[in-house]
């Protein structure tokens, strides 16, 4: 017997209810445990009472505390269908922040000056710089809810069947493209680290929509990890492909891709219904390949920046990963764990302060970027095969040598965040009604290609949200590169997503199913 719907909107209006309370004090225990830990911690490390600077910093730590349980309890539009979503942009930017910039900010308060950036004149720019994090996030909920808030969520028609099934011959001939692609880059340009894009020539215009060719693999993966865990393709698909990435992820001198793979994995089981524990596997297989190719990795780059092995012959790499390996951990856990901790802990502490160093120096002594690089970010979608004099979008070597001292022939390119980009661009006003925006772009990527399109029952167009998602992720990437980088992945892997997945007849679930509970969704069942 079918229900009225008003009897089951009062139902799950009390379970919301409920829910929402159960929510809010979990909230406050988890805010009052971070505030007292924060306290422990800082006392154990710099005594007490500490330094003013490390007060304010401490008290801005908290804020963006608040800010992010208010953002997310109240703007998450995943919280209110009873199925808390990570990877929900502006809930993974909040919690990436508070982890890779805020926490790791700490260390900038330390004796040991490893630690420290040398163009960091003072430890009271530290909690300056923390500002900007606190005035992008708070533009980011705010944008990200007025969407949901003006157009709120109305329940969709289900179908019986997917609208798209992608073909096992299509995905695997782009994917075999993809690895064509690489090996011709590496073959005449060098591996990633140390690439040298002048050997393109004239061809030189193409090289980033050659870039996002490879980088389309971050479509492909989830689109077969879907059909695998859903039960269509055999596990063997997805086998291959993960061993054949983690082995470019080495010889190209970057672990970061590989990790994105992963996180996109644990996006795919999560959208698909399974567990933590399913969940948690991967997880725990990324967090042991980080150890332990960390560095490996790092010892790599010296062989290739020294030229003791040849970046344009895969024999060669390969070569360099063992002798890598032999200076890494064939030394001992000691000096290889020391590395790790020297390339998580220093880099990220000095990221978080490069914001100090941009809020002090910009305008007093450098001046503004101008504002006309943000206004300027549709017309980029235009390539530079159209656009010879397309301004540069890696303004990273700049950044080094204007902010941080470094020698004008450097080639050492240095992240300054996406806060840092909005700021250098138009100061205060630029960080907040950029992310503002931005936070607008999240919501109509997650209404569209994922909350909607799971309602419908359509689960394979969450493999395009998870493409474009992760490649957005990293809250170091400059603003303009960001937003560039969407318009333009949006178009080719949107391209790319339709043409791996042939159109099926479409067929409407009968007329009782029209009306969804959240729970009839199995991405989004508890």
């Amino acid at each position: 017997m079918v229900q009225p719907v008003e009897a089951i909107g009062r139902r799950v209006n009390g379970r919301a209810h409920a829910h929402d309370v159960s929510l809010f004090w979990l909230g406050v225990l988890a805010f009052g445990g971070a505030a007292l830990t924060l306290a422990a911690l800082v006392a154990i490390e710099y005594g007490w009472p500490p330094s003013s600077a490390v007060r304010s910093y401490v008290t801005l730590s908290l804020l963006l505390l608040l800010i992010a349980a208010v953002g997310i309890a109240s703007g998450a539009a995943s919280r209110p269908r009873e199925r808390f979503d990570l990877f929900e942009l502006p809930v993974w930017y909040t919690l990436w922040t508070l982890f890779s910039l805020v926490l790791f900010g700490l260390f900038g308060f330390s004796d040991d000056p490893k630690y420290w950036l040398p163009a960091l004149a003072s430890s009271d720019w530290i909690a300056d710089g923390l500002w900007l994090v606190v005035l992008g996030l708070a533009g980011l909920w705010c944008g990200y809810r007025l969407l949901w808030f003006l157009f709120p969520f109305r329940p969709v028609a289900r179908l019986a069947a997917a609208i798209r099934e992608p073909s096992a011959t299509l995905v695997w001939v782009w994917y075999g493209l993809t690895l064509v692609e690489r090996v011709w880059r590496i073959r005449t340009l060098g591996t990633a680290f140390g690439a040298d894009v002048s050997r393109l020539g004239d061809a030189s215009v193409f090289n980033q929509w050659s870039i996002y060719v490879e980088e389309s693999v971050r479509l492909v993966l989830p689109i077969v990890a879907l059909q695998v865990f859903r039960g269509r393709w055999p596990a063997r698909h997805l086998v291959w492909m993960l061993i054949v990435e983690l082995l470019f992820t080495f010889l190209t001198g970057f672990i970061k891709p590989f990790m994105w793979l992963t996180i996109a994995l644990v996006a795919v089981l999560w959208y698909a219904g399974y567990g933590v524990r399913a969940r948690l596997l991967p997880l725990f297989v990324l967090l042991a390949l980080t150890i332990i190719g960390i560095p490996i990795v790092e010892r790599y780059r010296v062989l290739i920046s020294t030229g003791a092995i040849d970046g344009r012959s895969i024999v060669s790499m390969a070569g360099g990963l063992f002798a890598a390996l032999e200076s890494s951990w064939g030394q001992g856990i000691g000096p290889a764990w020391e590395v790790l901790a020297d390339k998580i802990g220093v880099r990220q502490a000095r990221v978080a302060q490069i914001l100090g160093v941009i809020v002090y120096l910009t305008p007093d002594f450098i001046p503004h970027w101008g504002v006309d690089r943000l206004l300027a970010i549709p017309f980029y979608l235009v390539p530079r095969a159209l656009w010879p004099d397309k301004p540069s979008l890696s303004d990273g070597v700049l950044f080094s040598v204007q902010y941080l001292n470094a020698p004008s022939d450097t080639n050492t390119s240095s992240a300054f965040t996406m806060y840092g980009d909005l700021y250098l661009a138009a100061g205060w006003t630029a960080v907040f009604v950029g992310m503002f925006a931005l936070g607008i772009v999240c919501a109509l990527l997650y209404r569209f290609l994922k909350v909607e399109a799971m309602q419908r029952g359509d689960l394979s167009l969450t493999a395009l949200y998870i493409a474009l998602a992760v490649s957005m992720a990293d809250i170091e990437s400059s603003y303009i590169g960001l937003m560039t980088g969407l318009m333009q992945r949006l178009v080719l892997f949107g391209a790319l997503f339709w043409a791996l997945h042939p159109r099926v007849p479409r067929r409407p679930a009968p007329a009782a199913n029209h009306v969804l509970r959240r729970a009839e969704s199995p991405g989004l069942r508890r």
